[in-house]
């Protein structure tokens, strides 16, 4: 889940959406 990531990372979101 992007969203789970992106509290714990917001870089990884970003990169989460993507792929």
């Amino acid at each position: 889940m992007p969203v789970m990531k992106g509290l714990l990372a917001p870089q990884n979101t970003f990169l989460d959406t993507i792929a």
